[in-house]
């Protein structure tokens, strides 16, 4: 008897909009916050944030370098310089935490200002989840917290709604494709790279809907005595 592979479970939300993935790869060495950084082999966002903030977490590094990353996002080139911000925000040192203040409220005067109508985006998840999706939880779930902060602190100028429809199948089979939401919180995502050898409900999932990146993943394991080799 042999022991077999870890086999991990994402859990995303599902969007109509394109999602932006970064697949974790061996740990990048000798980076730190507040500084920069150049990319080797084999890294990826998820693994420099590790070693710079102890978090696979990687908005803050993405937010920075977006412009670099040009049309694929996915990949980050060997050979590319980034700046790896501070764990306040702040690109360097070099700028005061005032600074970065000021700017961030003459953005929210901006935004009121604008009269340009965007309608809200509409979001939708199920009771009966706990601790990831319930009314009754304090902020409505853990996933639905997390998708909360990441719309307010990620950049997000658009208002938007939850509602929560029970019927998990007709958030895919109607809600989604008919535009009434344009967010579905959330799913555990296959590995679509296999996806021929899928159910064809998976296999829908994959064809049909973009994730966002995991949220968190969720390792299980196989275990056997030392000597049953």
């Amino acid at each position: 008897m042999t022991t077999k592979a870890p086999r991990r479970c994402r859990v995303c939300a599902l969007a109509i909009t394109q999602g932006i993935a970064a697949l974790i790869g061996p740990a990048a060495l000798a980076q730190e916050a507040c500084t920069t950084y150049t990319v080797k082999d084999g890294d990826t966002l998820g693994a420099i944030a590790q070693t710079a903030y102890g978090s696979f977490d990687y908005q803050n590094i993405f937010n920075a370098i977006r412009d670099a990353l040009g049309a694929n996002p996915n990949s980050v080139e060997p050979g590319t310089l980034l700046k790896l911000p501070c764990r306040d925000g702040r690109i360097s040192t070099d700028v005061e935490f005032g600074a970065v203040i000021a700017e961030q409220e003459a953005i929210a005067i901006d935004k009121a200002n604008n009269s340009e109508y965007h309608p809200p985006i509409r979001l939708v998840t199920a009771n009966d989840w706990a601790p990831f999706t319930d009314e009754g939880i304090k902020g409505n779930g853990m996933l639905v917290r997390l998708t909360t902060s990441a719309l307010n602190r990620g950049g997000n100028d658009r208002a938007y709604t939850i509602d929560f429809i029970d019927d998990w199948n007709a958030h895919l089979d109607t809600l989604l494709p008919s535009g009434s939401f344009a967010v579905s919180i959330a799913w555990d995502f296959p590995i679509c790279q296999i996806v021929d050898s899928m159910s064809d409900f998976a296999k829908t999932r994959c064809r049909e809907f973009n994730p966002t990146v995991p949220i968190y993943e969720m390792v299980y394991g196989y275990y056997t005595l030392p000597d049953s080799a």
